[in-house]
């Protein structure tokens, strides 16, 4: 059984800490969103799951040189 996760991490993109959980669907789809820039992250069919997937972020990589 997967731990509870309850911490959001600010949104990827605006840095913005101003994020919440939302449902569809009579609640059976759920997905973070930023409320200043309103991006969403992945849906998923499990609370816990959509804040994993909105808090993974990808690795810090050097951006290429032209």
């Amino acid at each position: 059984m997967m731990a509870e996760i309850d911490e959001i991490k600010p949104c990827p993109f605006c840095n913005s800490e101003r994020t919440e959980m939302f449902a569809y669907s009579d609640d059976t789809w759920f997905f973070v969103q930023c409320i200043d820039c309103n991006a969403n992250g992945p849906e998923d069919h499990d609370h816990d799951s959509a804040i994993q997937a909105w808090n993974q972020r990808a690795e810090n990589t050097t951006p290429q040189s032209k």
